[in-house]
């Protein structure tokens, strides 16, 4: 499929998506908690030793800002319209810095320093790369990004040309630019809009009540960026006989860890609020060939309206139907269904997500880099590069989240709950209760 639009290409200003007006939303209210910023930051780290050439480096960003233009994005307004400026350049370039022998300690405190101080969408830029040089203990390559620009998928795709660029290796035919994205997803919302909206429609309503659990059942208002605020988390909710059960689950009924998981935590919430249904969101990941070489913000968030007994298999099928009805427009919140649904229901209250996309590592060049990458170190030649953990203040969007992954001993998933609404002895019960309903549907 062809989605060049000429008229899009020789301008410099653009349209935003969807998603950027909602963060652009969040960084002109002056009201906005820094924990909605620190949480849309996101930031990671990479230490190699014993070094890399500042030169190599930074041949690799210039090529890697010049062939994806929402590295250069910023947002400006005109006259009373916000659009999405393509710079020519990108502002800063990388930043160097010669910090010397630090201890451990000490590197560690300069590396999150750094990450201090959160981007918002009105950053320029919104993509900063440092690399930082500690002497004889290496260098530590440390990239920040708003989630205005780039997505889970994009990150690999990120990791995977700098990587390329810095090895001299020949990288793909020119990726698609944001403007032609823009252009593509304007055309996929107008695609079936009124049978998107009937399917919606159907599949949300009735609409269940607000869960009375965590902040509903403490009177805390709703999360929104202007109160999202520290996150506690809990790593490794499942036990290894249950992790190995739903192995056996996988095999037996064709369907995935990840909705096995999301139908016990579905069930878990309705069984604590003692009620029949909950709206439960997740993220669709890319299907489409002509937006697999896009570096930018594709965020397609989908909610489900889960009932209690519906099961996995139900879960897998209402997934696969409801990608099929994205992108669109009829839940947007300047909607009829739309405000509804945010005025009744839970509406971006709880979340089951994959936040590596396990589909693009898999088919990746560099897969068994990355992966080993994730766990620990590895070492190719004279080179060790290890994965640096930057842990956040307000690590979630949502009230409750589960983020389902994958380990070498079995499938497993981490809860992250708003700190104000959900302890750690509150994590630790949802965790006990999620084991003891994944069941064989």
């Amino acid at each position: 499929m062809t989605v060049s639009t000429p008229a899009l290409r020789q301008g410099k200003y653009f349209p935003l998506s969807y998603y950027q007006q909602r963060m652009l939303a969040a960084a002109l209210d002056p009201e906005t908690s820094v924990g909605f910023h620190i949480n849309q930051t996101i930031s990671w780290a990479v230490r190699i030793t014993p070094g890399v050439s500042s030169r190599t480096l930074r041949r690799a960003f210039d090529q890697l800002v010049l062939r994806h233009d929402s590295l250069r994005l910023r947002f400006v307004e005109l006259g009373n319209v916000w659009r999405a400026e393509i710079l020519p350049n990108h502002p800063i370039g990388l930043i160097i810095e010669e910090l010397g022998e630090m201890s451990e300690a000490a590197q560690k405190k300069a590396i999150m320093a750094r990450c201090a101080k959160p981007l918002t969408a009105l950053s320029d830029p919104m993509f900063e790369m440092c690399l930082l040089k500690f002497g004889g203990a290496g260098d530590v390559i440390l990239v920040r990004v708003h989630h205005a620009i780039i997505d889970g998928y994009s990150i690999v795709l990120l990791l995977e040309e700098l990587l390329k660029h810095a090895l001299s290796m020949p990288v793909s035919e020119s990726p698609l630019s944001h403007g032609d994205f823009i252009s593509h997803r304007g055309k996929q919302i107008l695609t079936r809009a009124e049978e998107k909206e009937a399917f919606w429609r159907e599949g949300l309503f009735p609409l269940p009540e607000k869960l009375n659990i965590g902040r509903k059942a403490q009177g805390l208002p709703d999360l929104s960026p202007k109160n999202i605020s520290k996150t506690k988390m809990l790593n490794d909710v499942l036990t290894p006989q249950v992790s190995a059960q739903v192995e056996v689950l996988v095999k037996n009924t064709g369907v995935s860890a990840f909705c096995h998981l999301h139908a016990a935590f579905s069930e878990t919430l309705c069984a604590q609020a003692g009620q029949g249904a909950v709206l439960v969101h997740s993220v669709v990941g890319r299907r489409e060939a002509a937006v697999a070489s896009f570096i930018g913000a594709e965020m397609l968030e989908f909610p489900l309206r889960y009932s209690c007994g519906s099961g996995a298999g139900w879960v897998s099928e209402q997934i696969s139907a409801s990608a099929e009805m994205l992108p669109t427009s009829a839940l947007d919140d300047d909607t009829l269904m739309g405000q509804e649904i945010r005025a009744k229901a839970d509406w971006m209250r709880f979340l089951v997500h994959i936040r590596t996309p396990t589909g693009r590592f898999s088919t990746s060049p560099f897969r068994k880099i990355f992966e080993e990458a994730m766990i620990g170190k590895i070492s190719f030649g004279f080179l060790t590069m290890e994965r640096i953990d930057l842990p956040k203040e307000a690590d979630s969007g949502f009230e409750l989240q589960m983020n389902v992954t994958s380990s070498p001993q079995g499938p497993q998933a981490s809860l992250i709950g708003n700190a104000a609404s959900w302890g750690q002895a509150d994590l630790g019960q949802l965790a006990q209760e999620i084991d003891a309903r994944v069941q064989p549907n």
